[in-house]
């Protein structure tokens, strides 16, 4: 498997990629909370919100964008609950003005046009829509920065069941879930101490303790903390999860 990376490639899109995926890699894609859409096998697919890994099932070469925080929501037209850890063709959105066009265009796209495409489309889509909603880029930070769920709905002065229900629809998961996916991310950019322990890295991240972090690495990632953060790329979602 090969791949690139390009950070902010788009406005709303927190990063695109471009990934060969071979039959005899065994890739699985680790969930980072946000949306996508990807091209891959001659069409486009849209990724609902990701909260569990994923193992491989397509061959050849990926294109795709993950969506910041707050543009997934103004995207579908919708609250995304309903399309945590989907996959869909992009003519699904039927609320998303145009969008059976744009996928009529991507599917015929030559290629190296794919990745300005799906960022165009994300583009127009949120500033024909007045932006991003920077209220849940404001949250959605504050999860990942690790807030205590009754504490951060105390200071939004809302309840938090009001809380529960506001990051169901912004982010289509509950804030926990958001919090324990982004905390993995943070662990995984940092480095193990020289005997290869995680301790010290689940102490600064706040877990329990390294068993507890080796826990959390297993369940998102279905591997170890070690393998899972030796191949950086993994922790970018993508058409890996498009099943065949």
């Amino acid at each position: 498997m090969t791949a690139s990376v390009w950070r902010r490639p788009a406005y709303g899109v927190d990063l695109g990629y471009t990934t060969e995926v071979s039959a005899r890699v065994d890739y699985i894609s680790i969930p980072d909370g946000r949306c996508g859409l990807v091209w891959a096998r001659g069409d486009v697919w849209w990724l609902g919100p990701s909260t569990r890994p994923w193992r491989s099932t397509a061959v050849g070469k990926v294109v795709g964008v993950r969506l910041s925080f707050g543009a997934g929501r103004i995207f579908v037209g919708e609250p995304l609950h309903p399309w945590r850890d989907g996959c869909v063709p992009l003519s699904a959105l039927t609320q998303a003005v145009g969008v059976y066009r744009a996928a009529e265009s991507l599917a015929r796209a030559a290629e190296g046009e794919h990745l300005p495409m799906l960022g165009g489309l994300v583009s127009s889509r949120l500033r024909s829509a007045g932006g991003l909603d920077l209220a849940a880029v404001s949250l959605a930070a504050q999860i990942g920065q690790g807030a205590n769920v009754a504490a951060l709905a105390d200071s939004l002065d809302i309840s938090p069941r009001q809380l529960l229900r506001q990051c169901n629809d912004l982010f289509g998961m509950p804030p926990s879930t958001l919090r324990k996916i982004l905390r993995l991310h943070r662990a995984a950019k940092r480095d193990p101490d020289e005997g290869g322990r995680w301790a010290a890295v689940a102490a600064a991240e706040g877990y329990a303790d390294e068993s507890h972090l080796a826990r959390d690495a297993r369940a998102l990632t279905l591997t170890s903390m070690r393998v899972a953060s030796s191949h950086p790329v993994r922790f970018v979602q993508d058409a890996a999860a498009v099943s065949a």
